[in-house]
């Protein structure tokens, strides 16, 4: 009996109009790489080199050794999210179910308009000591927009309330982040009396948001069951929160007066570092957590909420470099993913 497929008279279903909850199941190619260079980054480049290769001497072997090495890590991270980014907006772009065309024709042009930033940076050369003050803030921008779009056009599908919590979440610290480079960048808007006040209490809005967010993504992204795999996946991630936790209290020891400087410097927080840095730790336990928890999970959505997470804690808060806005963005594109590609009710 002749297969139908082979007739070309039966009409084959296009990709384009496979449902999103099955086109965004899987995580987009390098993703997982890009997640694992951001934490290499974090950990090494930006964390271990404030409290140790600060009191090596440049000159020698080994200051010369970490220093060399030390960019390799948001190297690979940025070379990998690119493709990642890339690979997982061609899919919501080419899916005729996830948005109308001129929502996603606006996604294409911001896709454009960041990435095309974003190389310009990335090729400046190194020996040059100034970045052109307008590609940062374009960047910048674009990427916040790019990331707006991709989470309101991810809200109007079905979903379970608690991704759609942390999604709003996503919105609202994105939503913030722009309107806070529009009072302190844009020329009619930065004359007011009060644009620097106003950007100043919305960076405090976008940091509040960047921290409630993974909070409300965590309990999505922990599986559920009493299954081996489960409960492998629960020790990861509690053995993930006392590591971060024990972690902040070396640097804290460690760094003693220098350690709420190298907290703004590792991750850009500015709300509570002088008065009480510590109330991060737990924040950024839970996010550390429940991202290892969901990368070992068995479902693909939590995988790429897992993944989700640990990259929007490596980003950092309104990161003004523009390999960590990379992260976040992709980060909130595979929390988009995760969140429409789940099928699991509450």
């Amino acid at each position: 009996m002749e297969d139908a497929s082979s007739d070309p008279a039966v009409e084959q279903p296009r990709v384009s109009q496979a449902p999103p909850s099955i086109l965004f199941a899987e995580m987009p190619a390098l993703a997982l790489a890009a997640t694992g260079a951001a934490f290499l980054d974090l950990f090494y480049w930006r964390l271990f080199r404030i409290m140790v290769l600060t009191r090596l001497p440049a000159d020698t072997i080994q200051g010369r050794w970490f220093v060399t090495i030390g960019p390799l890590p948001m190297n690979l991270a940025v070379l990998c999210g690119t493709i990642a980014l890339v690979v997982g907006l061609v899919d919501m772009l080419r899916s005729t179910h996830f948005a109308p065309v001129m929502r996603r024709t606006s996604l294409a042009a911001f896709l454009g308009i960041f990435g095309a930033a974003l190389i310009a940076l990335l090729l400046i050369p190194a020996e040059r000591t100034g970045v052109p003050r307008v590609m940062v803030i374009v960047t910048m921008a674009a990427g916040a927009v790019l990331a707006t779009l991709i989470t309101a056009s991810s809200l109007v599908h079905p979903m379970r309330r608690v991704w759609r919590l942390a999604l709003f979440g996503g919105l609202f610290t994105w939503a913030c982040t722009l309107l806070a480079l529009v009072f302190q960048h844009a020329p009619l808007v930065a004359s007011f009396p009060y644009a620097e006040m106003t950007a100043r209490g919305l960076r405090r809005a976008t940091e509040v948001g960047w921290l409630v967010t993974p909070v409300l993504c965590a309990p999505a992204v922990l599986a559920s069951g009493s299954s081996l795999r489960t409960r492998v996946s629960y020790v990861l991630g509690f053995s993930a929160f006392m590591a971060s936790a024990f972690t902040m209290g070396i640097a804290k020891v460690g760094l003693r007066s220098h350690f709420a400087d190298a907290l703004y410097y590792t991750m850009r927080v500015e709300l509570l570092v002088e008065a009480a840095p510590l109330i991060y730790s737990p924040l950024f336990g839970i996010a550390f957590g429940a991202g290892c928890a969901g990368l070992t999970g068995k479902s693909h959505a939590r995988r790429q909420g897992g993944a989700a997470l640990i990259l929007w804690l490596c980003a950092g808060t309104t990161p003004p470099m523009p390999g960590r806005m990379l992260m976040l963005v992709l980060a909130t594109m595979l929390l988009a993913r995760a969140a429409v590609s789940d099928t699991e009710s509450d």
